[in-house]
């Protein structure tokens, strides 16, 4: 009998040795959480151009768009194109990725080739284009600045091409910061970069606008479009209670990968029902919210009484909350490998995925985030 205590004793240190050698070999492997990743092309649902020359002068829906800069008698007179893209199919709590503008250049006034164009954020998004002018972005309402009310930050530029062809600028923190405004919309203005020429000169671009598909030809698009990369993750709250009523394990499973908890989040009065505050980032810097809904608290329903502790780390399988997977939180999953609630061995934190078990898919999990 004791021999046999012996060599289920020895089967249990080498059953846990091997779960540590396995983890290591695993964590040489670097296994980064997968996102959904989409790429979306969108066209403008309004766009324009403005004169300065003419302030007052309305361009309704016309198949070109115009930048170019005068000079009449030492006065410069500007023209500038304005754009809009409805972004608002893009989910919320989406990671924008990159964001392309390209407009098809296909005429030109003199030459402007080599001249720097600016796509810039417009701040005004409330403009009209059917009543847009230098002066007005909705026929009544004057801009602050006349022609075009826009920020320099994050500008993109392009330098013009010897020939006809597209132009595209890199818009990604333009894009990023009116996503993240919750507008659903991409407004942008497009201007010569010095809006300076010498005297007796026009120089400028024309661009192909969306009424091309219809003015030019129903079979090449030639419209501008916003081309725009983002990512989307899901995040599913879990909840169980041990049987005892001794705790309250919270997960957080992430793209399909469980995420445990190591920060004590306490609830004192756990009868009925209670709102459980999601906090912080995950290691990619994705906050813990569900993208659906973009909230960032979860209800728990809880039958039994009592106090309970739900955990949560900021990363994947830091099971002892010092901000990174190594041999500590391996040792941590390892003493309490095969447990359930109840267990002598049992450790909450160790059941990375949330299954009232330790067992191998928390051993696995714990090896795609070594390192981190």
């Amino acid at each position: 009998m004791q021999e046999r205590l012996i060599t289920m004793q020895y089967s249990k240190c080498f059953t846990i040795l091997s779960i540590l050698v396995l983890s290591l070999i695993i964590a040489n492997v670097k296994i980064n959480p997968v996102h959904a990743t989409t790429t979306t092309t969108f066209q403008p649902t309004a766009d324009t151009w403005i004169d300065e020359q003419s302030p007052d002068a309305l361009y309704l829906p016309n198949w070109v768009l115009k930048v170019a800069v005068s000079n009449t008698g030492g006065t410069q007179q500007r023209e500038r194109s304005l754009l809009r893209f409805d972004i608002s199919s893009i989910p919320a709590g989406s990671q924008i990725l990159s964001a392309t503008l390209s407009l098809f250049y296909f005429d030109s006034i003199d030459s402007p080739y080599g001249r720097t164009y600016w796509a810039y954020r417009l701040t005004q998004t409330a403009w009209d284009e059917n009543l847009t002018n230098w002066n007005n972005y909705n026929g009544t309402n004057a801009w602050t600045t006349a022609g075009g009310d826009y920020t320099t930050k994050d500008g993109a530029s392009q330098t013009v091409p010897r020939y006809f062809s597209w132009m595209s600028w890199t818009v990604t923190n333009q894009v990023e910061t009116q996503y993240s405004s919750g507008s659903g919309t991409a407004n942008f203005i497009i201007r010569d970069g010095t809006e300076s020429v010498g005297d007796n000169i026009s120089v400028g671009c024309e661009f192909i606008s969306k009424e091309s598909v219809t003015s030019v030809s129903p079979s090449v698009s030639l419209e501008p479009i916003l081309t725009v990369e983002y990512s989307t993750y899901s995040v599913t709250i879990s909840a169980h209670c041990n049987t005892d009523g001794s705790e309250l394990s919270v997960g957080i499973i992430e793209d399909g990968s469980p995420t445990g908890y190591s920060t004590p989040h306490t609830f004192s009065d756990l009868t009925g029902t209670h709102t459980f505050t999601i906090p912080g980032n995950d290691s990619s810097g994705h906050p813990f919210k569900n993208w659906n809904t973009g909230e960032v608290t979860t209800t728990i329903s809880v039958s039994s009484g009592g106090t309970y502790t739900a955990y949560y780390q900021a990363v994947p399988s830091d099971l002892n909350g010092d901000g990174t997977v190594g041999l500590a939180d391996l040792v941590i999953l390892a003493q309490a490998y095969s447990s359930r609630p109840g267990d002598p061995n049992w450790n909450l934190v160790a059941d990375i995925d949330g299954d009232g078990l330790v067992g191998l898919s928390d051993l696995v999990i714990l090896a795609q985030h070594y390192g981190q």
